[in-house]
């Protein structure tokens, strides 16, 4: 079957897979950090390249950080720039345009996958199709669909094993520009951990396929140079890495060495991850579900003993094991030396677990479907319809359950895996035993029943999905649940930071309508900022913090004008007892603001009296303009957080920047009138971007030379 007719059909099948989570029926959406991460970071930059500008500084979050720096932004990612051009027309960025980018990758695992087993590996169509179903809409990428960076490094990992086999089989080392190309959109996809997954699971198929440790040496090469095309994103990813909180996360936990964790990969249901079920009790669990045929894929081959056919997937299986068990500490201790590794954990490792099975079960099904004694063996067209029918009641029932009272749980939800495992068995026999014009049907039927048993327990469920209704939507012209009076006022005072209580808004979210917090929520906290809190506020978790409305000298310092919160939040009926705050009207909505009485901008003279004076000329992310006067000078503090990149000019002299008050920016100014003027540059952007794109223009020149010899 052609690859072209694949894509075609496998792209509609996408949608329909997904229906729910669409325009055509919508129900559903996909939850936690795509909307609550990804999403702000995405909108973020799509509302600056429309005005004009590429991100460089993203003062909404932690007094300012630096937005070139974070990888996870997703920016330096070709696939999003199309997103970006499709939404132009649009003020603000919608959230269905990251989830069907999200989606879409789906469907890219599922294509990738299918044209390296098939076109490359040479497995029947049927099996090419059953295993590349297993992997794109089996339990671990349905399980990941709110992690962008997971999702989309997941996407590319077949057309790494995919150039290794050709380089393997055609003897031209130029063929692992698809492995070099893979690795780099994987990198560029904005999760770093996942890369190292990914380089492990590369470096472990190079190793295991036939060229042994020469083929390995060239996918290490590989690797190493899809950095150089990444350098764009690398360079500044490993400033921002400097500069943070460590975050030693890589730890052994109990779940992966018990073996109750992963039934989930052959009892779909097990840990109930029904939708509305208390989120508590899912707890480091996850969805792995394989999918009757991918069981059945497991049994074939495990029935047929064909181990060495399939070497190197039993690399990648052994070493994404050992890294997920990590034995004694050390690999983990390892990754822990590697830059950009301090957010991995074991469970990332899950990732070539599943890749590896769902590749073994289709080797599995293609040993039944072309085994020799296949076509000596006939059966009655009788017995294939009773199958057939039988296959197709039970894809309905599947789907009924899915959009009704809902399928099995716990230890009864293995009964419907076993059920569809016996029946795709049964399938598989049949296929090559029944005459041609039965052929086509009972493939039909096993597709669809392949299908509908993912579909019943992998989407709309809590991992993936939660009902539309509760849905925040930022596209509108004033913030959701705040009077739309008390929002304007707000946008006419955009200097001022919000200090944000529990149950107000989350600080990502102040993105979309470019409001400002000394809050945040970011793997990319400079430790200086840190420090910095640690005198002022409270920290909750390590990237979460609390401030103190009562701390006025604090408040003024971060350039705090407002908190905003709610009638539940703690802090509430104190705040209205307070009379340096007052609670601003119409307080009709769900969201109460308390305006600071005599508030300080994150801007100003550090002794300022009624003779110093300043005016702002320009406000912008990346540029702050000031006209000051004073008369026997003083500091100017700028309350953006110091960061490399950051210059000043006085009177278009250039001037230093001064620490101050730990994370601050603060200039020594003489008497006088004077223009002020400061200007962020991301220090490695552009050195990046020129290393990526003479090491890509450097590649394409090798494979063409070698095309053409």
């Amino acid at each position: 079957m052609r690859t072209r007719f694949v894509a075609a059909w496998s792209l509609l099948f996408t949608a329909l897979f997904f229906i729910e989570y669409t325009p055509v029926l919508p129900r559903m959406q996909i939850p936690y950090d795509l909307q609550e991460f990804h999403y702000p970071l995405a909108d973020y930059a799509f509302q600056s390249l429309k005005q004009g500008r590429f991100p460089q500084w993203d003062p909404t979050i932690y007094s300012g950080l630096s937005f070139a720096d974070n990888i996870q932004t997703g920016i330096y990612y070709p696939p999003m720039w199309p997103m970006f051009a499709l939404k132009w027309g649009s003020a603000k960025l919608s959230y269905g345009a990251l989830e069907y980018l999200v989606l879409a990758h789906v469907w890219l695992a599922f294509l990738l996958s299918y044209a390296w087993l098939h076109d490359r590996r040479k497995l029947h169509w049927l099996a090419a199709i059953l295993g590349a179903g297993c992997y794109a809409f089996g339990g671990y990428m349905m399980g990941q669909l709110q992690h962008l960076g997971f999702v989309i490094g997941y996407a590319w990992l077949p057309l790494a094993f995919l150039s290794i086999d050709e380089t393997t089989e055609e003897g031209d080392w130029r063929s692992l520009w698809k492995l070099a190309l893979a690795s780099a959109m994987c990198f560029l996809g904005g999760y770093p951990p996942f890369w190292i997954v990914f380089a492990v699971c590369s470096a472990a198929y190079g190793f295991g396929r036939g060229g042994g440790l020469r083929l390995g040496a060239w996918t290490s090469a590989a690797l190493a140079c899809s950095l150089l095309f990444s350098a764009v994103a690398l360079l500044p990813a490993l400033e921002a890495a400097r500069l943070k909180i460590p975050e030693l996360k890589y730890s052994i936990t109990s779940g992966f060495k018990n073996p109750e964790y992963y039934l989930s990969y052959f009892i779909p249901n097990y840990f109930k991850f029904d939708l509305g079920v208390d989120p508590a009790t899912t707890a480091f669990r996850d969805y792995l579900y394989l999918g009757g045929a991918g069981m059945t894929g497991l049994g074939l081959l495990f029935w047929r003993r064909r181990f060495r056919d399939v070497a190197p997937l039993l690399s990648v299986l052994l070493a994404s094991l050992l890294f997920l068990i990590n034995p004694m500490g050390l690999l983990g201790w390892v990754i822990q030396q590697t830059p950009l590794s301090q957010t991995i954990v074991d469970w990332d490792f899950l990732a070539g677990v599943s890749a590896a099975l769902a590749a073994l079960a289709a080797f599995g099904i293609d040993f039944a479907l072309t085994g020799k004694k296949a076509s000596s063996w006939f059966v009655s067209s009788w017995s294939v319809a009773a199958l057939i029918t039988l296959a197709l009641a039970w894809s309905v029932r599947l789907l009924i359950l899915w959009n009704g009272p809902g399928v099995a749980s716990g230890a009864k939800s293995a009964w419907d895996a076993a059920g569809a495992a016996f029946l795709c068995a049964a399938l598989i026999y049949l296929y090559p035993r029944s005459g041609s014009p039965l052929r086509v049907a009972v493939a039909a039927a096993l597709i669809l029943l392949a299908a509908a048993d993912y579909k019943a327990f992998g989407t709309s469920k809590q991992f993936n999905g939660s009902p539309q209704k509760y849905f925040v939507n930022y596209i509108g012209k004033t913030y959701p649940a705040m009077n739309s009076a008390t929002f304007a006022v707000l946008k006419q005072h955009r200097e001022y930071r919000w200090a944000l209580e529990d149950f107000g808004p989350g600080p990502v979210n102040l993105r979309h309508f470019g409001f400002t917090t000394p809050q945040g929520f970011d793997p990319n906290l400079p430790a200086q900022y840190k420090r910095l809190i640690d005198k002022i506020g409270r920290f909750q978790t390590n990237r979460l913090f609390d401030l103190d409305p009562d701390n006025i000298s604090a408040m003024r310092l971060l350039g705090v004008g407002y908190v905003v919160g709610a009638e539940q939040s703690p802090g509430y009926a104190k705040l209205r007892e307070n009379p340096d705050y007052r609670l601003m009207q119409p307080d009709d909505s769900y969201y109460k603001v308390f305006e600071l009485i005599d508030p300080q901008p994150p801007f100003g003279w550090e002794l300022s009296g009624q003779d110093h004076s300043v005016t702002v000329t320009e406000w912008q992310p990346e540029k702050r303009g000031f006209r000051v006067a004073s008369p026997n000078g003083g500091i100017f503090r700028l309350a953006e957080q110091f960061y490399p990149g950051w210059t000043a000019r006085l009177d278009v002299a250039p001037v230093e920047i001064q620490h101050c008050h730990e994370a601050f920016q603060c200039v020594a100014i003489g008497p006088g009138d004077h223009l002020l003027e400061f200007q962020y540059r991301a220090r490695w952007f552009l050195p990046g971007a020129a290393l990526s794109l003479s090491s890509m223009l450097l590649a394409v020149a090798f494979v063409k030379r070698g095309i053409q010899k």
